[in-house]
């Protein structure tokens, strides 16, 4: 049986033994996969820990049987653009939130090109984007995650005064009886979330010198809308994310600390409803507490 090359992105590490850390990552071609990593102290497992941090990109040879539960990984190396060529406390903060969002939303074990693309790209956007719009990048991101989880709530229907029914997914003209819905400034940042991409994110504001903490983001490429679907690309939008290589790349939304912590919030109300249960998220609080974020 032959080698394979999989392409992969961090999710999380937990011990199984003295001698082995068991890698739960995302793979391009797979889908969710477990990966043996040695562990210890050894010149070799603090490589590969320093290169497997939540939501780096990595990729190496697979060797024996696909189906096996416990895969083993040799030729193991970082890929280019990984956020952990970039390390900085925010951006590793911001990254184990997201890897442990979809350490819990990734459940499924079959490959899924699109959501592959999407889940890549965004990790290379939050390796290269400029250090004013990290705080940002969590929302954007879970918020596009929607569309190709199969979930992206429906905003046809926005009207000045109507009110957005969580668990329908919906605006509607009048509160439901239910506690589930957004109204008012909620509603409008909403609408406002909805317009924005992680491209935004990268190149608004890049337009000055790179501080230590803001890497060049060469090598990203812009969406491009005549791929053919399915098709490895770039193209990454979500239905309300009319973003194209014509369109000005204007200032990003930016709400003030306590609008952005109330969004956050009410998307992973939305992901606990449409998606699966983040209750017991720990990497949110910590990033709230440590970060101001």
């Amino acid at each position: 049986m032959t080698d394979t090359t999989l392409h992969c992105l961090a999710l999380r590490t937990v011990r199984h033994s003295d001698r082995r850390d068991i890698l739960t990552a995302w793979s391009r071609e797979r889908g969710r996969i477990a990966i043996a990593m040695p562990a210890g102290a050894s010149r070799e497992a603090r490589r590969r820990r320093a290169l497997s941090a939540p939501l780096a990109l990595f990729e190496g040879e697979v060797m024996g049987d696909p189906s096996r539960e416990i895969a083993s990984m040799r030729d193991f190396c970082v890929s280019p653009g990984s956020p952990a060529l970039q390390p900085s406390p925010l951006r590793a903060m911001i990254a184990a939130f997201i890897a442990e969002v979809l350490d819990h939303a990734l459940r499924r074990t079959e490959a899924d090109a699109p959501m592959s693309d999407y889940l890549f790209t965004g990790a290379r956007i939050l390796g290269a984007m400029p250090a004013q719009n990290l705080p940002m990048f969590a929302p954007v991101f879970l918020f596009g995650l929607l569309h190709f989880a199969g979930v992206a709530p429906d905003l046809d229907g926005y009207r000045r005064g109507a009110v957005f029914d969580l668990r329908d997914a919906r605006f509607r003209s009048s509160a439901p009886l239910h506690s589930d819905y957004l109204e008012g400034d909620a509603c409008r940042a909403l609408m406002a979330l909805s317009r924005e991409h992680y491209y935004t994110l990268l190149y608004s504001g890049n337009a000055t010198p790179h501080s230590d903490d803001t890497p060049p983001h060469s090598g990203i490429a812009l969406p491009d809308h005549n791929d053919t679907p399915g098709q490895h690309s770039a193209r990454t939008e979500s239905p309300g994310q009319h973003f194209t290589r014509t369109e000005s790349l204007g200032r990003p939304f930016r709400p003030a600390l306590a609008a952005r912590r109330e969004i956050l919030n009410r998307l992973i109300d939305y992901y606990n409803i449409h998606v699966c249960p983040l209750d017991t998220l720990k990497s949110l609080a910590v990033l709230q507490e440590m970060a101001n974020f």
